[in-house]
């Protein structure tokens, strides 16, 4: 646990399982006592992410930000995409949860169902075109995930 975490400018954090690997991608949690931030992209366009992949049969990894204050910002991206097994989930939890201008995004295109994408806290704000999406393509045998936004 940190004080706050910051991944701007093209900073990631990734966790894949690869063609031919039988595992499941290890979950990502970010967890800090005040602030957690992603925000804007490299110079040559990459966005700021927290990313999981699974191209096997093994599940998506879960990713989890946990903080006080969660913003995610200007083009930055989190996603989970998974091609055989469940897609994993996210959950953007603290007082004050902010997407703005960014994108959180869930796939599956095989048989298992896609991750499910939750944003908790007393104040959640999707802003100036942010998109939450989960999705399931055409032929997989799951379904997308549910979204859910609570504020208490």
């Amino acid at each position: 646990e940190a004080r706050d975490i910051e991944l701007v400018t093209g900073g990631y954090v990734y966790s894949a399982v690869r063609s031919g690997a039988a595992g499941s991608a290890g979950s990502i949690t970010l967890d800090a006592r005040n602030a957690i931030t992603l925000t804007g992209a490299d110079w040559n366009g990459y966005a700021s992410e927290v990313r999981s992949s699974t191209d096997g049969p093994g599940a998506g990894a879960d990713i989890v930000l946990s903080g006080r204050n969660i913003t995610v910002a200007d083009g930055a991206l989190i996603e989970s995409i998974s091609t055989s097994g469940k897609g994993g989930d996210m959950l953007l939890r603290g007082d004050t949860v902010t997407v703005r201008s960014a994108t959180l995004f869930s796939q599956t295109t095989g048989a298992g169902d896609g991750g499910r994408i939750g944003l908790q806290g007393r104040e959640v704000s999707v802003l100036d075109g942010a998109v939450l999406w989960t999705r399931a393509l055409e032929g997989s045998g799951g379904a997308a995930g549910d979204i859910e936004l609570a504020a208490a």
